[in-house]
């Protein structure tokens, strides 16, 4: 199987030095060759990147995991400890005091504490129904596009 610098080079063959044609059906054969080609290019890329993409989850769930375990190793430290400090050649534990807020009721409190956020998106699938029945909507438009197929 020739590489896609080969296949290049072999359709530039098929040329004169002032960009004629000299063999068309080298230049069609070359032309599907390079075709062919950058499908399965494409092809191969797109496993390596589900393979990447399965990786990284299996990577998330186990960091999910040591997190958790770290979380709890914590927890049995601090009841075991219960504040004191510890000390050896590998390890040095010490306490540092923090304030947090913990609310149990978000609608008991006074609106002058409350953050409301609002986001905004356009509903898409609305839209392009509307836009498919003929209605001319300021913003938006129905476009056409023309998707490859690569299996």
């Amino acid at each position: 199987m020739l590489s896609l610098y080969e296949i290049n080079q072999a359709i530039q063959a098929c040329f004169d030095e002032e960009g004629n044609v000299i063999d068309a059906d080298a230049l069609e054969y070359w032309r599907n060759e390079e075709t062919g080609a950058l499908g399965r290019w494409i092809i191969n890329l797109r496993a390596e990147s589900q393979a990447y993409k399965d990786r990284a989850a299996l990577f998330t769930e186990r960091k999910k995991a040591v997190d958790n375990k770290i979380e709890n190793l914590e927890k049995r430290l601090a009841e075991r400890l219960q504040g004191r400090k510890y000390k050896d050649f590998d390890v040095q534990i010490s306490w540092r005091r923090s304030q947090s807020v913990e609310v149990s009721d978000v609608e008991a409190l006074p609106e002058e504490f409350v953050v409301t956020e609002t986001t905004s998106r356009p509903d898409k699938a609305k839209l392009k129904e509307a836009l498919k029945l003929g209605e001319i909507i300021e913003g938006a438009r129905l476009i056409e596009n023309n998707n490859i197929q690569i299996k």
